[in-house]
């Protein structure tokens, strides 16, 4: 759904490589503009925080993620959020 979403909008420069070997991960998010976190629905999506959005942040990454208490706790800690609501 999101690939045709981006082909739709004619996003030529949107990657989505799947599932990543962890090791290989610093070399994808170094090369990324932002990095997509966590968007899930359930109760324990909205309470942990992914690797990718550690990872991203350590690589200096804008990361867009869902609303959930983990990523709440850590964004507003930073002093860095921005809410779309």
């Amino acid at each position: 759904r999101c690939r045709a979403r981006a082909a739709e909008l004619g996003l030529g420069r949107v990657e989505f490589p799947g599932a990543v070997p962890y090791a290989e991960a610093p070399r994808l998010f170094a090369g990324a503009d932002i990095v997509l976190g966590a968007f899930g629905r359930g109760a324990k999506a909205g309470r942990v925080v992914p690797h990718k959005v550690w990872q991203g942040l350590a690589a200096g990454r804008a990361v867009v993620s869902g609303d959930g208490e983990g990523v709440r706790d850590i964004a507003i800690a930073s002093g860095r959020i921005a809410s779309g609501s």
